[in-house]
């Protein structure tokens, strides 16, 4: 996607890694959707496919050509806060938002292919997952991998974990629990890490 988007335009401009996926711009002269004035038009690809899109625009009168238009063709929208111009849509497939700060006069109208976000978030639960369970013994990781059915396996009891690596039950449960408390220490101190 990312390929052919390049190609067919020189304006599409890298901009950076945002959590796991590249961010692009669209550098063009004047851009309207729907009659509204947009400043920019940003995309943002997982895998070399579109995940998300944000349409940035500025001015009260932008927004409401914007809002109008959604009303109209996708019905009211969600606003959880009657007294902020944010409104939400959701499909199996998508989500929509559109908000307007008034304060600054600056808006988006952002849409999110959600297998794709999906696929994302849990592609990087995976990688956290995997970088932790490095932390770990060879004999402390296997008994955690099979215990829980990390690898896209079944977890197992514990003693067909013992069976499997040769341990009693009663071993199995030591490794787990010694392992499960240096993760649970990890997984503190990234929480501390992330408090301060």
């Amino acid at each position: 996607m990312i390929k052919a988007i390049k190609s067919g335009s020189d304006n599409l401009v890298f901009i950076g890694d945002a959590e796991g996926k590249k961010v692009y711009r669209m550098e063009s002269e004047k851009t309207k959707i729907w009659g509204a004035d947009i400043d920019i038009v940003m995309y943002g690809f997982y895998k070399d496919r579109l995940e998300d899109m944000q349409i940035h625009f500025r001015s009260s009168g932008n927004f409401a050509k914007l809002k109008e238009k959604l009303f109209q063709l996708c019905g009211p929208g969600r606003q959880p806060n009657p007294f902020v111009e944010t409104y939400h849509w959701y499909g199996k497939e998508f989500s929509m938002l559109l908000t307007y700060n008034r304060s600054t006069e600056k808006g988006v109208l952002g849409y999110t292919f959600l297998p794709i976000y999906r696929e994302r978030h849990e592609d990087r639960k995976l990688e956290m997952v995997n970088s932790w369970l490095q932390l770990l013994g060879e004999t402390e990781r296997a008994v955690i991998t099979l215990r829980f059915g990390f690898g896209g396996k079944d977890a197992l009891t514990v003693e067909s974990t013992g069976e499997c690596l040769g341990l009693t039950p009663e071993g199995v449960r030591e490794i787990e629990a010694k392992a499960v408390g240096k993760l649970r220490k990890v997984s503190q101190k990234k929480e501390t890490d992330l408090a301060a």
